[in-house]
């Protein structure tokens, strides 16, 4: 936001509705001028002169000369004298006819003219309609319209009709559409703008409470668009804000935040992280993996194919050291000569072990995530992070609306850190939460009469740590696991706690056999490469009783599981503690998933790793 130079504000339903002036909006005025912004005002309104406006502006507290000031009326007043048109018949209130006469030009009473100019009017007579037919009759005439707005909040508690019912009611009357429409989202008013200020269109910011006038003018030309709108959702090519009152916040926004508007697409994300490597990447011959595991096990395949080296494997675990594995000998950090090049073979623990390397002078540590970005094609990622630079950099505004919606400080924090290293893969920087993973004590409140679900039970440790946390006081519990093995097991563990009713199904959208990767650990989920095929399940078709807590983790499918529990979002309101890092998107699609069934919700962010993983979107 450092680079805008002026704000052009919408005026009705942004500024004021009918007399009253809307809360927070003078205050956010007086905010873009403090940062020494140009201030200007849209209106799609022809009913009253840029005086009147002017008038009811200064009256309601708020600063207004006339030249900031662009009418639908005023523009059309503008083209009508740039054009020479002299006279013409108009539709529309005397103010508009008003500004005309200013201007020099005549409004006839009959079809002698050839142009006919449409406002907002409710007093179209039939004698207009006769009028209006024999001049569209003309093979040269020329029909304007102000705008095709269908309606406008008038203050009087409901819609007021808009000067596009004028204009819907002309065009069926004379059998053909309009010729020219001169307000917003057309072109004319900003032109006007831009050509009288100087400032040129990138460096123009746009606020506005109407999707098809306000916000399409700005995306047409390359403006910033913030798009007043209460329920957050239609809309993802702009910025939304639920309140004229957090516009300020826009232009005090954090280094990353700022940041993202300079980022032009994915690939400058990803050779900015490359950059520091290339050199390493480049004579790349011997490795040792550090993770003597499951990854570490894909990576050493990889470096193969690779013809990549492995010389051995590095582990903390003192149990597996001395130990071979993939026919490698496990060794201890500091057996490894510093210069040594070291692949990071770790998801949950990535931060840990680049900040331990860091630490004790291996500079030539390479996170496995940057092996994908060097060679896309051999080293296939983790879905974690597939396109997660193309999210970032498609997806720029929906970061900042979601930044704007989330309900506390540390929430936000939460947000800005972890798109920092999702974009520099630096994630030994990123600060993690207590152990307090699903239950955070500052954001859930549980009481003795809760009805749990447990989607993506594993073994039974989540639930386990929510009896814990209720001291073993609730009404009933939910378990959903697909994993006939895990089930077993947390049927074993949970065996001595009454009112566990166990599902052994997935969660999803609706009833369903769907195919599944079938693990046996905690990366089980959904796929059309599964080779197993389970039964899925939605909250709504399987639990009637009101539920309190929904805790849900369940690979990737969080949305269709969130989707399959509408009904229990929008009339019990449970609280939900929901895994948001399996796809790129959950970070910001979840958040809108939820506000989509249900607005009222409000939304926190705990993050529980030092890496990509373990993010929980908590809503209450």
């Amino acid at each position: 936001m450092d680079t805008i130079q002026a704000v052009l504000f919408d005026l009705d339903g942004t500024v004021y509705v009918g007399d009253k002036l809307i809360n927070g909006a003078k205050q956010a005025i007086d905010c873009v001028r403090t940062q020494e912004k140009q201030v200007a005002f849209l209106t799609n309104n022809s009913t009253k002169t840029k005086e009147q406006i002017q008038q009811k502006l200064n009256g309601l507290g708020i600063e207004a000369g006339l030249s900031s000031i662009y009418t639908s009326a005023s523009v059309t007043v503008n083209y009508l004298v740039q054009h020479q048109i002299e006279c013409v018949y108009c539709l529309g209130t005397d103010a508009f006819k008003s500004e005309l006469a200013t201007r020099g030009i005549a409004t006839a009473s009959d079809a002698s003219v050839h142009c006919i100019v449409i406002g907002m009017t409710y007093d179209i007579t039939e004698e207009d309609f006769a009028v209006v037919r024999e001049i569209a009759q003309k093979p040269d005439s020329l029909i304007i319209a102000c705008n095709l707005d269908l309606s406008y909040p008038d203050g009087s508690g409901s819609i007021a009709t808009g000067c596009g019912r004028v204009v819907q009611q002309v065009e069926e009357a004379i059998q053909r559409k309009v010729d020219l429409v001169l307000g917003k989202p057309s072109k004319f008013m900003l032109e006007e703008f831009v050509r009288e200020s100087g400032i040129s269109y990138e460096h123009i910011m746009v606020v506005g409470d109407s999707y098809t006038s306000d916000i399409e003018l700005a995306i047409q030309h390359g403006c910033v668009p913030v798009l007043i709108d209460q329920s957050m959702l239609q809309h993802e090519d702009c910025i939304l804000i639920s309140d004229i009152q957090l516009l300020p916040e826009l232009f005090s926004l954090p280094p990353v935040l700022r940041n993202l508007k300079n980022v032009q697409n994915e690939r400058q994300l990803i050779d900015g992280i490359l950059d520091p490597y290339q050199n390493l990447l480049l004579d790349l011959k011997q490795v040792y993996i550090f993770g003597a595991q499951k990854l570490g096990e894909k990576l050493y395949d990889q470096c193969r194919a690779a013809n990549i080296e492995v010389m051995g494997f590095i582990d903390n675990d003192a149990k597996k050291q001395g130990q071979t594995f993939k026919e490698k000998t496990i060794f201890a950090l500091d057996a490894c000569r510093k210069h040594e090049a070291i692949i990071i073979a770790s998801t949950t623990y990535l931060g840990e072990i680049q900040k331990q390397l860091l630490e004790h002078g291996y500079l030539n540590s390479i996170p496995f995530t940057v092996l994908n970005l060097f060679n896309p094609e051999i080293f296939v990622n983790e879905p974690v992070f597939i396109d997660m630079h193309k999210d970032i950099a498609e997806n720029k505004l929906k970061y900042i609306s979601l930044y704007l919606l989330l309900s506390d400080e540390k929430s936000k924090d939460t947000l800005c850190k972890l798109l920092e290293c999702r974009m520099e893969f630096n994630f030994h920087e990123l600060e993690y939460g207590s152990e307090n993973h699903y239950f955070e004590d500052d954001i859930v409140e549980l009481g003795d009469q809760e009805v749990f679900i447990d989607g993506g039970g594993y073994s039974g440790d989540t639930t386990k740590a929510f009896i814990e946390k209720v001291s073993g006081n609730y009404k009933n519990i939910h378990i959903f696991e697909p994993d006939e093995q895990l089930m077993n097991i947390a049927k074993s563990e949970l065996r001595k706690s009454p009112n566990i009713n166990y599902h052994q199904k997935g969660l999803f959208s609706h009833d369903a056999k769907l195919s599944f990767n079938q693990t046996g650990g905690l990366d089980g989920a959904i796929s059309s490469e599964g080779r197993y095929t389970i039964d899925v399940t939605a909250i709504d078709s399987v639990i009637k009783q009101k539920t309190t807590f929904i805790k849900l983790d369940i690979e990737g499918a969080e949305e269709h599981a969130l989707r399959g529990a509408a009904e229990q979002l929008s009339t019990h309101r449970p609280k939900l503690a929901i895994a948001c890092y399996h796809k790129a998107e959950d970070l910001w699609k979840l958040p809108r998933t939820v506000l989509e069934i249900n607005p009222d919700y409000n939304l926190y962010f705990r993050h529980y790793s030092q890496s990509a993983l373990e993010t929980v979107l908590y809503c209450i």
